[in-house]
C-alpha cells in the first residue's frame, strides 16, 4: 500500500478530509537519479501530518511535565510506547515499511480516543496549571 493510500484510508476513517485531500494531492515529479538519492521526505512529512490529525499529539503531551497528573499508568504507557515508536519511525523514515507506519497511525487513533475517553473529552489536553506560592 503506498503512503498516499495508507494517509487516505486513514484519514477518512478519522474522518479527516484534509488530510485525505493532502493525501491524494499529486505528487511533484523528480528525477529517478535524485529521487534513489535522496529520503522521501513527502512521506515522512505526510506520516507526519496524519499522526497529529490522528491524535498522536495528544500521547506526546503526556510526556510533558504536569500533563500526566492522574491518568491511569496503562494509559500512559500505552502513550508512551507510541511516542518512542512515532520517532523511530521518523528517525529512520524510508527505512520503515508502509504497514508499520499504516500500525502506528492506527495506534495514534486509539491513544487519542482512550485519552478522550479517560477525560470524558476529545478537546486537547489542558495546560498544565502553574501554582504559585
Amino acid at each position: 500500500m503506498s503512503i498516499r493510500r495508507l494517509i487516505a484510508a486513514t484519514a477518512a476513517s478519522a474522518g479527516l478530509a484534509a488530510a485525505s485531500a493532502l493525501a491524494q494531492a499529486p505528487a511533484p515529479s523528480a528525477s529517478a537519479a535524485s529521487a534513489a538519492a535522496a529520503p522521501d521526505f513527502e512521506r515522512i512529512g505526510r506520516f507526519i501530518y496524519a499522526f497529529f490529525r490522528a491524535g498522536g499529539g495528544d500521547a506526546q503531551d503526556l510526556e510533558k511535565p504536569g500533563r500526566a497528573a492522574g491518568v491511569p499508568s496503562a494509559l500512559a504507557a500505552r502513550a508512551h510506547r507510541l511516542t518512542v515508536r512515532f520517532d523511530a519511525a521518523v528517525e529512520m523514515a524510508d527505512a520503515v515499511p508502509d504497514a508499520e507506519l499504516r500500525a502506528i497511525l492506527d495506534e495514534a487513533a486509539a491513544v487519542h480516543a482512550a485519552i478522550a475517553a479517560w477525560r470524558g473529552t476529545d478537546r486537547p489536553l489542558p495546560a498544565p496549571s502553574s501554582s504559585s506560592s
